[in-house]
């Protein structure tokens, strides 16, 4: 059977298996694999399978962000091009596939964020179909406010007078914390309501519409002092007053009253400040909202509409007096069993909507009339109007004749449908969307003069316009039918996406559509991954300081003596927690120590004898001291010791004995000595009237029994002890704590003061200095830095220099950072690492204690950043975190970059990641899909090995791969062979110095058709010591095409396995990098032969470059007698050479490459490019005949060595060419 020619490659290529080999590589190699398979195919970078995919779209998909990076660099690569299979781009993959560090490159070379599939879905729409199903977007969560336009008048608050071309948050309220809940922007000023109840305002003053006392202009949002102390749920504004309703039923009007708009009696001309509009038949009504237009001013309740202001047809009252100054009742909506459900109100029109079961009626108020224009609507939740006219005889210094605009309502329903009324419809016609989603639900609406803005459920935000439509002749057709078409009819609106909006609840915008703003929740409002701060160890680690304290440490300043047992303490922390001892180391009232003594009191430290103090009870006393708990307030102790009283009974010792020992805290071993020298007799005497005594029981033996009782009890012993030195919070813990049986057991948990230390409290004590790196010195005590940090403890616990020296100690902390670590060591808390909103404070504190080791500290660090998270600098906090191991502070900035994935990739922020961050944030996107475990390119098996595929450690830039794949002509070709010994295995090479072949010209290949050998060498392509590199070269249309026969391989010869191509498979191994003499003799003591090259190179112009032998080229008959000695004989093993390094010739130069040091000259740099453009010349008009006498020659070079005839080795013959000009198109 004939066997199927295969297509040539050119330019144009469109080979299905071209793509799918390719596509095999990039699945599964490298970018190595990837750069050297790709010179394979003349059109690599635009060859597309069967389902339209190019090798930009499957590199996006797999995640292979350097092959894409790599690929956008070439010149032919089609960024938006879109597969046939769904319509997506590279960029729809990346994002599908959750490749973030992909999309990154993508977005940097300019792919459409706004590119439609064939579903009209943009790649923002596929994230936001990815995020968790508990992301909602509700009017409850916070919201920030983000505005846009003109801002002719200082409506957006932002500070000044500059227009602003896309949203951007309020800073003023965004750095309060103020959560925004509603927002009214009129021509003049712009009012916030906050969740909080609080009302802000800005813009121009003029008659006292910001309700500030004043007329002066506030160019950021201020808070209206009048109604601080009042609960706003509702804010109602026009062009010059401010209508506000409270929770307790109240209403509040200021600003300008020409016409009697706010309500208030006696009427003034303006009120700068808020004033209640409280007439007596509205005080025991509920009133549900207010509405404001520029003359006018709406109340309403559950079943009445009030309204007050100009009576020029929209208030809904007869005509008759000019204005009416308060709130009137609104007859004609005055009916039975209605419900007043919501009301809207704009300059020159009132509508109401009232509800009956399930049914909505809608009233305009317009013309002195109350008109219905709709009825029986279902579940409306919103309304809107614009426009109006108003009777303009009725003032004709206010009002223009024939002014106000044409009138527009708008009504929204619970499926998210809207529906539009003007004066020429019978009924509502719902809004027809031209956009690529037609079927777009919406949650909040505003309209305006020139058009409608609204969101939608998934936050988006769009404006839109009003498309005109063809006026319908009646004539031709019935009354009934237009009826019905109308009912049928939809009012087309051209809708544009708001960029950067994707979490909005509420939008609105001023009367004329100039400015807008949107109400965002806060990107955190999803956030589950919120830092946690550990339990405080505090009375643990000063606890451990009490265990190990010992006599000879250099922490202790002061030892305790206690029944002859020398404790060792500090006196910080004593007089922090016992008056006793804080005043005792105030007067200075101890004892030096005494060398007849123990061997502790040779120590040179101050000791403190403590006398008639129970052993254990004193020991328990200074767990509380140092611990703030102790055994005695352990639920369940059982305590092992038993407390003996001194004294006995009787007038001798009774007064003396178990009672005053008590009291006194004085307990001991009983003794004899108070019957010592007393009779007999006596003794019997008084045994027996103690006897008496016991049978009759007095009031003083029962105060004796009870004290008795509590001198045996461990509790009340300790809270005596506790009273005595001063300990006021173990005696008011002691008061809740009984032994029952023989254990502990707590009745009730006393509330004391915090356990903490104040570092200023006991300057005299005073005994470390530490120099912080801007030279302020901070005094401390040793005894609490060694109890909290280990740091410190191996510091100034052991023999270092740091322990002896009386100079402070130097640390290279900042004193701002440092006073926040001694207050955290002091207190075991820091409020103002808690409550700060400088980022860079709290991040140098955070690296500090990170350095310290002071974990509890970290996290209050991490807290406070993670409340301080924005889509401005959550990739900064993400890159910090990963620094400085901040595990709960990477966490929080991953999943808040995950759930805000769309603005954050349309605004560019994730671009300051580094590539490892990156690699992990896109693994962590990815897990955070449920469905992306469904989502998985299988790597193309049936493609070539990519064991076959040589590549090249050395990275090629984008300049060089493009001069690759351009075309390029010269004459006066040199002849290169190239011979590489296949059979020995090539050992791992150390990384060598790039070299690069400044040649250019034709390939065998361009000229022979069906010609597959190894490609010839193109200018740019650097060299590299582990393999070679395949190169392609394209074709001049203005040089004509030859063809010759290929060659043809020797019967009986079996090639071996080689570089893949498409022309016939696997194909022989391409040409290696030149060999240095000292690598082919290593090779060749490893029982392998060397591979030889060949090969002439024009010297480099901006180095000195050797030829891979080491040796001059003089000619290609000199190279070609060599060759033919070499390849009729057999080589032979030689032993290796030790050539002194002046003698060795296989070092030289390049003797035309000029030194380093000499100068290049004017003239010859002018000479040199006349050369080179001469050069070019030449290419170009290279005739036929003499390209195919070159062609015949190689040819022939190829038959004299049998390259078909030795499958060991691999012989390739190409051009070498001089240094041309760049091509240049001219007119």
């Amino acid at each position: 059977m004939e066997k199927v020619v295969e297509p040539d490659c050119t330019p144009r290529c469109r080979s299905f298996r071209h793509a799918r080999d390719l596509f095999s590589v990039i699945t599964q190699g490298t970018l190595a694999h990837v750069r050297s398979f790709f010179a394979n195919c003349h059109n690599s970078a635009t060859v597309f399978d069967e389902h339209g995919r190019t090798a930009l779209h499957v590199a996006a998909s797999c995640g292979k962000w350097r092959v894409v990076e790599w690929l956008l660099g070439l010149r032919r690569v089609e960024v938006g091009r879109k597969d046939w299979e769904s319509g997506w781009t590279a960029l729809h993959r990346a994002v599908f596939y959750g490749q973030v560090a992909c999309a990154l490159p993508l977005i940097r070379a300019s792919a459409s964020l706004q590119a439609q599939d064939k579903e009209d879905l943009t790649p923002l729409d596929l994230i936001r179909r990815d995020l968790p199903a508990y992301v909602e977007f509700r009017t409850t969560d916070p919201a920030d406010a983000y505005n846009w336009g003109t801002n002719t008048n200082f409506t957006l608050g932002h500070g000044s007078q500059q227009s602003r071309q896309h949203p951007e948050p309020v800073e003023h309220l965004f750095k309060e914390g103020v959560s925004v809940a509603q927002v009214v922007m009129c021509k003049f000023h712009t009012v916030f309501l906050s969740h909080s109840g609080r009302v802000y305002t800005c813009g121009h003053g003029r008659g006292g519409r910001l309700g500030h006392g004043s007329e002066q202009t506030y160019m950021v949002p201020t808070l209206v002092e009048g109604l601080a102390s009042q609960t706003c749920i509702q804010i109602a504004a026009a062009r010059d007053h401010t209508v506000v309703l409270t929770d307790e039923n109240t209403v509040f009007s200021f600003g300008l009253n020409y016409c009697h708009q706010l309500g208030v009696q006696p009427a003034p001309k303006f009120s700068t400040t808020p004033r209640q509009v409280a007439p007596k038949y509205l005080r025991n009504k509920h009133i549900k909202g207010v509405a404001a237009g520029r003359f006018h001013t709406v109340l309403w309740t559950d079943d009445a509409v009030y309204t007050c202001g100009l009576n020029a047809g929209h208030l809904g009252l007869p005509k008759g007096d000019r204005t009416q100054v308060q709130p009137h009742l609104v007859s004609a909506l005055n009916l039975k069993d209605i419900h007043i459900a919501m009301v809207t109100a704009s300059d020159g029109a009132t509508v109401i909507a009232t509800q009956k079961g399930d049914n909505y009626d809608v009233f305009l108020l317009t013309d002195y009339q109350c008109r219905k224009i709709a009825s029986k609507q279902l579940h409306l939740t919103q309304l809107a109007v614009f426009g109006g006219h108003l009777d303009s005889s009725l003032d004709r210094d206010t009002l223009q004749e024939q002014g106000g605009d044409d009138l527009v309502v708008l009504a929204l329903n619970s499926a998210n449908k809207v529906y539009v009324w003007r004066p020429s419809y019978t009924s509502f016609h719902r809004c027809s969307w031209n956009f690529r989603r037609r079927d777009l639900l919406v949650t909040d609406m505003s309209v305006h003069k020139n058009g409608i803005v609204l969101c939608t459920p998934q936050g988006e935000g769009f404006t839109g316009s009003f498309v005109n439509l063809k006026k319908k002749q009646e004539s031709l057709i019935t009354k009934a039918v237009v009826e019905k078409f109308e009912k049928e009819e939809k009012d087309s609106v051209q809708l544009e996406r708001i960029p950067f909006i994707h979490r909005a609840t509420g939008v609105t915008s001023d009367p004329k559509g100039r400015n807008f703003v949107a109400l965002q929740v806060d990107p955190k409002a999803s956030l589950l991954e919120v830092p946690t701060i550990s339990p405080s160890e505090m009375g643990k680690t000063f606890r451990t300081l009490m265990d190990e304290a010992s006599c000879h440490d250099n922490i202790h300043d002061v030892i305790i003596q206690l029944h002859g047992q020398a404790i060792p303490a500090h006196k910080f922390i004593l007089a922090s927690r016992s008056d006793y001892f804080r005043k005792l180391f105030l007067s200075d009232n101890l004892e030096g120590s005494d060398s007849n003594n123990s061997e502790v009191l040779k120590v040179n430290k101050e000791v403190v004898k403590v006398e008639k103090v129970n052993h254990h009870i004193f020991l328990n006393l200074l767990q509380f001291i140092y611990s703030d708990t102790c055994d005695l307030l352990t639920q369940g102790y059982k305590p092992k010791f038993k407390i003996k009283v001194e004294g006995s009974e009787g007038k001798g010792g009774g007064d003396t004995g178990m009672l005053n020992g008590v009291k006194n805290g004085e307990f001991g071993e009983f003794s004899l000595d108070d019957i010592a020298h007393q009779s007999a007799f006596s003794v019997y005497s008084q045994g027996k009237k103690s006897q008496k005594q016991k049978n009759k029981p007095s009031k003083e033996a029962k105060s004796n029994q009870q004290a008795e009782d509590d001198s045996s009890n461990p509790i009340k012993v300790l809270q005596n002890t506790a009273k005595r030195f001063g300990v006021q919070n173990l005696a008011k813990k002691l008061e809740g704590v009984k032994l029952v049986g023989s254990k502990v057991e707590i009745t009730e948990k006393k509330q004391t003061q915090r356990f903490r230390f104040t570092r200023t409290k006991s300057g005299h004590l005073y005994d470390l200095a530490i120099r912080c790196v801007d030279g302020e010195e901070v005094p401390c005590h040793k005894c609490v830095l060694v109890a909290q940090l280990e740091y410190f403890h191996s510091m100034l616990g052991s023999g270092w220099l740091e322990t002896s020296a009386d100079t402070p100690l130097e640390l290279p902390i900042p004193s701002d950072v440092l006073s926040h670590v001694l207050e955290f060591l002091y207190t075991d808390d820091c409020r103002p690492v808690r409550e700060s909103q400088n980022m860079e404070l709290l991040c140098n504190v955070l690296t500090t204690a990170d350095r310290l080791l002071i974990t509890r500290l970290k996290e209050m660090c991490e807290v406070s950043l993670v409340n301080l998270i924005t889509l401005r600098n959550v990739a900064e906090l993400l890159e910090f975190a990963s620094v400085f191991n901040s595990q709960q502070l990477k966490a929080a900035c991953t999943q808040f970059i995950c759930l805000n994935m769309a603005p954050l990739l349309e605004a560019r922020c994730l671009e300051v990641l580094s590539e490892d961050v990156l690699d992990e944030l896109g693994a962590a996107y990815r897990e955070s899909i449920p469905a992306m475990c469904r989502r998985v390119i299988t790597p193309y098996m049936d493609g070539p090995d990519l064991s076959t595929i040589a590549t090249e450690e050395d990275s090629l830039d984008e300049e060089e791969f493009s001069m690759e794949m351009s075309q390029s002509f010269t004459d006066e070709p040199f002849i290169r062979a190239t011979i590489k010994r296949k059979g020995a295995k090539t050992k791992p090479k150390k990384r060598t110095r790039k070299r690069t072949d400044s040649t250019k010209g034709l390939n065998l290949s361009d000229l022979l058709p069906g010609y597959s050998p190894e490609k010839a060498r193109v200018s740019g392509l650097k060299e590299s010591d582990a393999s070679s590199h395949h190169e392609t070269s394209s074709q001049d249309g203005s040089i004509p095409e030859c063809t010759s026969p290929p060659p043809t391989m020797q019967p009986g010869a079996v090639p071996k396995k080689g570089p893949w191509t498409w022309a016939g498979g696997p194909s022989p191994s391409p040409a290696a990098p030149a060999m240095s003499f000292r690598q082919v003799l290593q090779e060749e003591e490893g029982g392998g032969r060397a591979a030889v090259t060949m090969a002439t190179s024009p010297p480099s112009h901006s180095q000195e470059k050797t030829i891979s032998w080491g040796l001059p080229v003089h000619g290609a008959k000199h190279h070609g007698n060599k060759l033919e000695k070499q390849a009729d004989s057999p080589q032979s093993p030689r032993s290796p050479q030790s050539p002194t390094e002046q003698a060795n010739p296989w070092q030289r130069k390049v003797p035309s490459s000029p030194p380093a040091q000499s100068t290049v000259q004017l003239s010859a740099i002018i000479e040199s490019e006349k050369e080179q453009r001469e050069n070019l010349v030449r290419a170009a008009n290279k005739p036929l005949a003499l390209i195919q006498i070159e062609e015949r020659a190689m040819q022939e070079l190829l038959e004299h060595y049998a390259a078909a005839g030795h499958p060991e080795e691999v012989i390739t013959v190409a051009r070498e060419v001089k240094v041309t000009a760049t091509p240049v198109w001219r007119a």
